[in-house]
């Protein structure tokens, strides 16, 4: 997104931060609830998706909420989450939406070795799933002491902030997902040039990065419906909240929240599974690139997170839905 609405208020003596967010209703007819708003609760230690998953089901039906976690893979590990509305089935569909992520990323990752590290949803939500699994809830996610991140500085005084940042599309790819028909995915690999990439870095250490597709649906016609999971390789990585984008492009967006973390050169697998549009085939999008900042510097929430540019990807290309370009 390009924006999002003046939320901070003040930071408290934790030092965590108080917002207070709209809710939003984009897409109402194909998809169900956005990222939930910006509380999250960190559990003590990793948890299992089963303990998870059976914890929300104990919590008020219709409640909505975001589990992330994180699985090994043979280059490092893959972030994985997925939105659920609690209820009695809540189990059967976490399952079902992480094990589609993991496999549409193509890494070769195992959906069992997955270890769930926070939820997030309202505070009073969380407040009650709390009860069930432990952790903390706050307000909004801040980075760890001593983990702050900074920018590379050696790299960072090769590049000039105002330059081109966006990585290479080494390849895109939208499908179904299953033979049903109930979902789609949207599978990008990406990498950054050196020059680029000390671009990106050269804008501070609190920079952040959003590789964002978009689907036209300026007739009203979409192949794409409501984001259900996604993976990403990238460091620090979230889902986007589509607060405030225009009902006239449909956007999908995984982000970083520290770009300084990113690194030449690697290849990052990103993907994203929906429900299905009211439409089969013959979509059309673009790709682009969103640098930004986090606002104060020590919250990682994609709520602290503000758009500083925005760099085209597609090269005048656009992408079908479904279909592909480049080479996997």
């Amino acid at each position: 997104m390009l924006w999002k609405p003046a939320v901070i208020a003040t930071l408290g003596a934790a030092g965590l931060l108080a917002a207070a967010l709209p809710s939003q209703g984009l897409r109402t007819a194909a998809s169900p609830p956005d990222v939930p708003a910006p509380a999250a609760l960190v559990l003590d230690e990793p948890q299992s998706l089963d303990e998870v998953a059976a914890g929300i089901e104990a919590v008020t039906p219709g409640t909505v909420l975001q589990v992330v976690g994180v699985v090994p893979t043979s280059d490092g590990e893959l972030t994985v989450g997925t939105i659920v509305t609690a209820g009695e089935d809540s189990s059967d569909v976490i399952a079902e939406h992480i094990a589609a992520a993991i496999e549409v990323s193509d890494v070769g990752a195992d959906e069992q070795a997955l270890d769930v590290l926070r939820v997030t949803g309202s505070s009073d939500d969380l407040d009650e799933l709390q009860a069930v699994l432990g952790g903390d809830v706050v307000t909004q996610e801040i980075a760890a002491a001593g983990d702050e991140t900074r920018a590379d500085a050696e790299t960072a005084a090769t590049g000039t902030c105002g330059d081109r940042f966006t990585p290479v599309e080494k390849f895109y790819k939208s499908d179904w997902y299953d033979t049903e028909g109930i979902y789609r995915y949207i599978r990008h690999k990406i990498y950054w040039s050196a020059a680029n990439l000390a671009n990106l870095k050269a804008c501070g250490g609190a920079t952040t990065y959003e590789h964002e597709f978009w689907e036209y649906n300026y007739d009203r016609k979409h192949v794409l419906g409501a984001e259900v999971s996604w993976t990403s390789g990238m460091p620090n990585s979230y889902l986007d909240t589509s607060f405030a984008d225009s009902a006239n492009e449909l956007g999908y967006t995984i982000g970083t929240a520290r770009a300084s973390n990113l690194t030449a050169g690697t290849v990052y697998t990103i993907t994203i599974v929906t429900k299905t549009g009211n439409i089969s085939s013959g979509g059309k999008g673009k790709v682009q690139g969103q640098k930004g900042e986090r606002v104060p510097s020590i919250c990682t929430s994609t709520w602290c997170i503000f758009g500083r540019g925005v760099q085209g990807i597609s090269n005048g290309f656009t992408f079908p839905i479904p279909g592909s370009i480049g080479t996997a």
